[in-house]
């Protein structure tokens, strides 16, 4: 869903606000972790992760002023959760 409305300066430009609501279903996943450093070798270790999910939201503002400046902020918020080490 993106929404775009008109800002309290008027630029020519609209200010816009963006919200997106996200889910993915993963399977079969490899995920590999840092674990440690040998000189200049990283050692890594591998997971498989049989079936997981992630899903989140996001919303942003960009609003340009009169100026010439521009204001954006956004937030996100993340959760995932891997089934086949908690399938509760």
């Amino acid at each position: 869903m993106v929404l775009h409305g008109r800002g309290a300066v008027r630029t020519g430009r609209p200010a816009c606000l963006e919200a997106r609501l996200f889910e993915n279903a993963l399977d079969d996943m490899i995920l590999s972790r840092l674990t440690g450093r040998e000189g200049i070798a990283s050692i890594y270790r591998y997971v498989n992760v049989g079936s997981a999910k992630i899903r989140g939201g996001l919303i942003s503002i960009d609003s340009p002023s009169a100026e010439g400046r521009r204001c954006t902020g956004r937030m996100q918020y993340l959760f995932t959760r891997d089934f086949s080490a908690d399938p509760a």
